[in-house]
């Protein structure tokens, strides 16, 4: 209520149109802020509507291109919303003072290099092991498609030869530049055993590689073709 009040002030009385993707962050846009609202009115709080039917498309058959869409703004959105993503991945991933880390983020003068009260500072960092195994990692990961194989456990159970090896160091190759362009540690990219499993089974699709136990959906379009490249270009030098 405080945000609606915030929003049109006291037209919220008589009524008054809003932008539910206008509020704050917090609320979560349209998708969130409906259910909300929708509480909001059974407890007779408010009485709200919505306006319009929202986006159709008046020709089904049109190709795409008669229609006006600015690919511009959505690449420019779509980059905005993985910075904040890669902003959250190096908040979880940084050594240093995580409150001081916040506070440059939002550009607060007050940003320390310690704080002496976040995890890192009092050196109380629990850094979990890829070969860690336990119950609740098992039922985290998603099952083998029909057909594929089934994934390597850590890089330290498959068996490398020369190949195998040559592999490797040419995929390590490939996740230091993408590090080092998107200025992130290595092991946001991929992780060893991520690409000792790759080096191994070689995927030559992008179906293929999102069985590849941490490559998830954000990954496989990020880095997916980079890596089948090298990939492609590793069975190409082994075939000459």
């Amino acid at each position: 209520m405080r945000a609606l009040w915030r929003g049109v002030g006291s037209a919220l009385r008589t009524g008054a149109v809003i932008d539910l993707d206008g509020l704050p962050p917090g609320l979560g846009g349209a998708v969130a802020s409906i259910p909300l609202l929708e509480s909001l009115e059974e407890r007779q709080f408010l009485a709200w509507e919505r306006i319009g039917t929202g986006l159709y498309l008046a020709d089904r058959a049109a190709p795409l291109s008669k229609f006006r869409i600015d690919w511009a703004v959505i690449d420019r959105r779509r980059s905005a919303e993985t910075s904040k993503l890669q902003a959250v991945q190096k908040y979880a991933y940084t050594r240093e003072c995580r409150r001081g880390f916040v506070l440059r983020y939002f550009g607060d003068p007050a940003a320390r290099a310690r704080c002496d009260g976040c995890d890192n500072c009092l050196g109380i960092t629990a850094v979990a092991s890829e070969a860690d195994d336990s119950p609740r990692q098992r039922r985290g990961r998603k099952a083998p498609r029909a057909g594929s194989r089934p994934p390597a456990a850590t890089a330290d159970d498959v068996a490398f030869g020369p190949a195998e090896e040559r592999a490797l160091t040419a995929l390590k190759t490939v996740r230091t530049r993408i590090a080092r362009e998107e200025q992130v540690p290595a092991y946001i990219v991929f992780s060893d055993r991520t690409l000792a499993e790759l080096a191994v089974r070689r995927p030559r699709s992008l179906s293929a590689l999102q069985d590849v136990r941490g490559v998830g959906p954000m990954k496989l379009e990020r880095y997916g073709a980079r890596f089948l490249a090298a990939i492609a270009e590793l069975d190409e030098t082994e075939a000459a």
